[in-house]
């Protein structure tokens, strides 16, 4: 092979790739079981008393950075659960810590089997006016029984004041028996909100405006999990629809989203929810296989993150108009996480907070207690900022792409040339 062609394919390599250290991971928190804090000592014996708490079975699945605070769910998928909701602060000055949740917003909305309060969340986001948006699934212990006794509803709380600004218990006519609603995606500027019922045989997403207070449904059949991935075998069958990962680009109007059973990033142009439509799986567009994840989100400059389930590590991608357009890349790999990451967020810093976790032994009562069974680390991670278009309104990404376009033609002389010699 010529020199020509080894450079031509290393010029290829430096434009498209770019390698970020993986050794700058600093570890924020960690517990072995996560730790309450408790009105009192007697409250807490009691509860442990009546089984109502049972320090392991505590896990969290989501979480969101906001101001000096971090916000934490932590689903009832197993009994003795006594909060769903929680926060703490985000101290950085002594690292790292196993600092006791807080239940939020207090301890009476943690109340099980009432209505009014939260049953199990699974998914939270933060809109640009500091409210908090909580999907609550209304299904607890998925992992034993499987019981639903309170309708699903989202909860929007004020972050300053702790304070309930509404409620608005999803429809029965949005939703099927079968629905399992632990996923959403919110659109914080226009506060309108994007949940995923990913049930095996009526998926689809439920769209709920804050200022209309309206609910619609549209059918979406890449939400729901092939029926042959029972066969995976590292969490139980029955909970595998509830890992959706799901994230809104408002740089591009679109929603992207992948299952947990399938390897594909998907997306749709969000333009098509305001269609006269209620079927939108012909509008859905497969990018390509990203590798089996949990968690996906979005940053403000247009980046997109997910994690890689079992390879410890996350993947980060922007979109482009140039060809071959999704390459996401490996920014963080360590064996310092565990083999389950639940959960990304990204500060105004730059930083990406990962929680990592063992729930793949959780969820089979397998876990350890001495070990650190649940961390969350930070790493910055460089964003390069929006390239900007000339003014003459000339395109400068076909400038980009007719050189992509002579690049592959030079390797294609230069392969014909090599095997006629």
């Amino acid at each position: 092979m010529s020199v020509k062609f080894i450079v031509v394919l290393c010029i290829l390599k430096c434009c498209f790739c770019e390698d970020i250290s993986d050794n700058n991971l600093t570890l924020i928190f960690k517990w072995n079981t996560l730790e309450l804090k408790w009105p009192s000592k007697e409250r807490k014996t009691q509860l442990m008393d009546e089984q109502k708490y049972i320090p392991e079975n505590s896990f969290i699945r989501d979480f969101k950075l906001w101001k000096n605070w971090t916000y934490f769910t932590i689903p009832r998928w197993k009994k003795g659960i006594p909060i769903t909701l929680a926060r703490i602060p985000t101290e950085l000055n002594v690292l790292p810590t196993s600092p006791p949740l807080e239940p939020y917003p207090s301890w009476s909305m943690q109340t099980l089997d009432d209505c009014f309060a939260l049953q199990s969340v699974h998914s939270i986001d933060i809109d640009k006016d500091g409210q908090l948006w909580v999907l609550d699934s209304g299904m607890v212990e998925e992992l034993r029984v499987n019981r639903t006794y309170c309708p699903p509803k989202l909860v929007i709380i004020d972050s300053n004041t702790s304070l309930i600004i509404k409620e608005a218990v999803i429809p029965a006519n949005m939703k099927f028996n079968n629905s399992i609603l632990t996923t959403m995606a919110l659109e914080r500027e226009k506060q309108i909100v994007y949940v995923v019922d990913s049930n095996y045989y009526n998926s689809g997403f439920i769209v709920y405006e804050y200022q209309t207070g309206i609910f619609k449904r549209f059918l979406c059949e890449q939400l729901s999990p092939d029926e042959d991935s029972s066969n995976i075998n590292y969490i139980p069958p029955n909970i595998i629809p509830e890992f959706v990962s799901v994230s809104l680009n408002t740089e591009r109007d679109k929603l992207y989203f992948s299952t947990f059973d399938s390897s594909d990033l998907l997306y749709v142009n969000v333009s098509v929810f305001t269609r006269s439509v209620n079927d939108i799986s012909s509008f859905v567009v497969n990018l390509g296989k990203n590798g089996r994840s949990v968690k996906l989100i979005s940053d403000s400059k247009g980046y997109m993150y997910f994690n890689i389930v079992n390879e410890r590590s996350v993947a980060q991608w922007r979109e482009s108009s140039w060809v071959f357009q999704y390459t996401p890349h490996i920014v963080v790999q360590s064996k310092l996480l565990c083999h389950w990451i639940s959960s990304l967020d990204v500060d105004d810093e730059g930083y990406l907070w990962i929680v990592s976790n063992r729930f793949h032994d959780y969820s089979k009562d397998n876990f350890k207690l001495e070990k650190e069974n649940i961390r969350i680390f930070r790493i910055y991670v460089p964003r390069k900022e929006k390239p900007k278009r000339p003014r003459t309104g000339f395109n400068a990404e076909y400038v980009v792409l007719i050189l992509f376009l002579i690049i592959i033609g030079l390797i294609v002389i230069e392969i014909l040339m090599f095997n006629t010699d």
